[in-house]
C-alpha cells in the first residue's frame, strides 16, 4: 500500500505538470483502482466473516497504529486535504545502510542503489555518504530528522532554560489540577496531590489542566526551598511533555530504564515507559518492529541500527543497561 500510494503521487504529479501537490481524495481514487483486484475496499458490511478495511488507505497515509508516510515525512499534509512529495534525503543511521526518507517511488532509485524496504521505511543497502551525494541526495543526521539537533541532553539545565524561557507571571493554579506522578510503560499517571520534586534550592511540579471546552494543558511550577515560597509558572507545550515527565521521574528517583538485549528473534529494545515522538519516528524509520510485552514497550530492530538508536536515547535522562 505504501509503494503504490508514493507511485500515485509521482503519476498524477507527472499528469498535472502544476505545483506538486494532491488531494487525498484523488490520491485515494488512483489508489483503489490499481488496487482493487487484491484488496476489496467495498466489502460486505452484514458478513462477519470477512474482514472490513475501508480506512486502510487513511492509515497508511496519516493516522493510525503503524508507522505512516506521513509520520515518516515521506509526504506533506498541506491544508484542504492536498498532500505534497517530502524532500529525499539519506538519514546517516549508518554509514553503509541509511534510511531513505523520500516522496517518491522506489523504483526511482533502484538504478543507483539496492534498496531494502523494512514495513513501511526503506534503507539504502551498501553504500556510503559519498556515493550518495554523487546521485545528489542530500544527507540529513538523525537529530534534524527527529527534530532534536538543537538539544545536546534533556537534564535539569535543559528543564531551567524551558522555565526561564516560558514564565507567565499571570498564572494562577486551580483546585482542580492534577499532580504529575510518574511515567508508566504505556502512559503518565496524575494525582489529585501536589508531587514536589527538589533540586538543588529548588522545588518543580507538573499539573494537568482539563479546562472546559478545551483538551489538556500542562503546567510547571517552580519554587525555592524556603519558608512562604513565591510559585512560578510555565506552560508546556505537548511537543515536550515527555521530556519533562522523564526528567522529573530521573530527579525523584523513578529513572526510567532501556534495555537492549539479543532474542531468538533479533535485537530487542526494551523501554519501561513511553518514550517521546521522535524515538517513535525513529523506531519506524529505521523499520523497527513493536512487540509489546511483560510490561515494556519492545522493539526488534536489525543490529547495524543499534548504535544509533543507544545514541538518541543517551539524550533522554534514563538509564541504559546493554545485555547484548
Amino acid at each position: 500500500m505504501s509503494e503504490c500510494i508514493r507511485l500515485g503521487m509521482a503519476d498524477i504529479i507527472h499528469e498535472d505538470e502544476e505545483w506538486p501537490e494532491v488531494h487525498n481524495l484523488r490520491l485515494r481514487n488512483w489508489v483503489i483502482r490499481k488496487l482493487q483486484t487484491v484488496i476489496d475496499f467495498e466489502r460486505d458490511a452484514s458478513d462477519s466473516a470477512k474482514e472490513i478495511d475501508t480506512d486502510l488507505f487513511r492509515r497508511v497515509l496519516t493516522e493510525g497504529p503503524e508507522p505512516s508516510l506521513e509520520f515518516l515525512g515521506e509526504l506533506i499534509e498541506l491544508d484542504g486535504g492536498y498532500y505534497s512529495p517530502g524532500p529525499t534525503r539519506a538519514v546517516m543511521s549508518s554509514a553503509s545502510a541509511p534510511v531513505l526518507v523520500s516522496g517518491l517511488p522506489t523504483r526511482s532509485f533502484t538504478g543507483d542503489f539496492t534498496i531494502e524496504i523494512r514495513g513501511t521505511s526503506r534503507h539504502i543497502l551498501n553504500t556510503s555518504r559519498p556515493a550518495i551525494e554523487a546521485a545528489d541526495i542530500g544527507t540529513q543526521s538523525i537529530e534534524s530528522y527527529v527534530d532534536i539537533e538543537d538539544t545536546q541532553s534533556f537534564d535539569l539545565d535543559w528543564l531551567e532554560s524551558f522555565f526561564d524561557g516560558q514564565f507567565d507571571a499571570t498564572v494562577q493554579p486551580e483546585r482542580h489540577w492534577n499532580g504529575f506522578d510518574r511515567s508508566t510503560s504505556y502512559r503518565l499517571q496524575w494525582t489529585d496531590e501536589e508531587q514536589d520534586v527538589r533540586t538543588f534550592g529548588k522545588f518543580y511540579a507538573l499539573f494537568q489542566d482539563f479546562g472546559e471546552n478545551r483538551g489538556a494543558r500542562y503546567w510547571l511550577r517552580r519554587k525555592p526551598v524556603e519558608e512562604n515560597p513565591t510559585s512560578e509558572f510555565a506552560e508546556v507545550p505537548r511537543r515536550i511533555l515527555k521530556y519533562v515527565c522523564l526528567i522529573l521521574d530521573d530527579l525523584d528517583g523513578n529513572t526510567r530504564e532501556v534495555i537492549f538485549e539479543q532474542a531468538d528473534e533479533g535485537l530487542v529494545v526494551k523501554a519501561d515507559f513511553q518514550p517521546p515522538r521522535p524515538v517513535f519516528r525513529w523506531m519506524a524509520a529505521i523499520g523497527g518492529l513493536y512487540d509489546p510485552a511483560s510490561g515494556y514497550l519492545r522493539w526488534i530492530i536489525t543490529p547495524d541500527n543499534k548504535a544509533a538508536t543507544k545514541q538518541l536515547f543517551n539524550k533522554l535522562p534514563v538509564r541504559i543497561t546493554d545485555n547484548t
